[in-house]
């Protein structure tokens, strides 16, 4: 199961990835994601890089993205890679396997190492950044998440409480945290900067796979145990919508700079759209799409979709605000897991 994206002032790509945020690239209208994808904030000047996790060969490649498919820098040495998240100055993070769990931390545009956090890490899936760029990583081998500060591999806090399979982090406005748990079924929520568990979101969510915030702190979930994509109202844990029709596995969430929603799904190998994060569907992407596992915007609104199971896996892209194919990214790639945007 690929889970995604997460709402931070810093990055999950998928999101983050994913991604679960699945997932990640940049928090598009107001919002962040998660295969777990993570996020980042994106500087206004520099070039924009699209960077691809892939799981079936351990290592992250580069791409300028709009103009072909040469990979301009590879990452290794992390094991399969898992997740993917930037920091607000751009440094990349790479959730892998390699050492049983580890979060590598990476500069800006380089592939020199500056961190390699181990401590408490077990089975990562999903890796995000709050707004003082602490790292948050959700671990399924220990059902723990786990906080690290700025630049350090010392473990500052562990959150236990209501935590099963955890599959997808998420921020909202005031840094509060959101764990989207897949081993019992609920979302639960954490006061910022604590592990004090303030509330468990449960109504509707079947084995989720995703979670994202949208501008106004409202909670979206993937849920693949009954095909649904659900929504709660900021600050409660009331269920306000219920998307369902042609949703089917959905593994992926994420917002464009419009406030539109995109929905992953894999089990019918479709990218939906829905207008201002639902109920109405707007259109839906066939062409393409193979069990996509994430999602990411660039700064032109073009859509990237991680597409694993297509062979060895490629990463569609669609023109913005379109349905049209555009460049199709395959060297190199092989069973990619999530796909981010960022600009150095």
């Amino acid at each position: 199961m690929h889970a995604c994206v997460a709402r931070s002032a810093a990055f999950a790509v998928g999101a983050v990835l994913a991604g679960c945020a699945s997932q990640g690239s940049v928090p598009q209208g107001g919002a962040s994601q998660s295969l777990r994808t993570v996020e980042g904030a994106r500087p206004h000047q520099g070039t924009e890089y699209v960077y691809v996790a892939s799981h079936g060969r351990r290592y992250v490649t580069v791409y300028a993205p709009s103009t072909s498919d040469s990979v301009i820098r590879t990452y290794r040495d992390m094991g399969h890679p898992t997740a993917l998240a930037f920091d607000s100055s751009q440094n990349f993070y790479v959730a892998g396997t390699g050492s049983g769990g580890e979060v590598v931390e990476y500069p800006a545009g380089s592939t020199g190492v500056i961190r390699r956090a181990t401590n408490g890490i077990s089975r990562p899936t999903f890796v995000a950044l709050d707004s003082l760029n602490d790292l948050w990583v959700a671990n399924a081998g220990n059902n723990t998440v786990t906080e690290y500060g700025p630049q350090s591999v010392s473990l500052i806090r562990t959150v236990t409480a209501g935590i099963s399979d955890p599959v997808g982090l998420a921020f909202d406005s005031s840094n509060d945290l959101f764990v989207a748990n897949a081993g019992n079924g609920t979302v639960t929520v954490y006061t910022a900067g604590t592990n004090v568990l303030i509330r468990t979101i449960s109504s509707g969510v079947s084995l989720p796979s995703a979670i994202t915030l949208d501008g106004s702190n409202n909670v979206y979930v993937a849920n693949t145990g009954n095909n649904t994509v659900t929504a709660y109202g900021a600050g409660t844990a009331v269920l306000i919508r219920t998307m369902s029709s042609g949703v089917s596995r959905p593994d992926a969430l994420r917002f464009d700079g419009s406030g539109n929603l995109y929905v992953a799904n894999a089990g019918n190998n479709t990218v939906q759209k829905y207008t201002s994060g639902g109920p109405t569907l707007a259109w839906t992407i066939t062409n393409g799409i193979d069990e996509p596992a994430s999602l990411a915007f660039d700064s032109n609104g073009t859509l990237y979709v991680a597409n694993p199971h297509k062979g060895t896996g490629d990463v569609t892209t669609y023109v913005n605000g379109t349905t049209t194919l555009g460049t199709t990214l395959r060297n190199e790639i092989h069973d990619p897991v999530m796909v981010g945007v960022a600009t150095q």
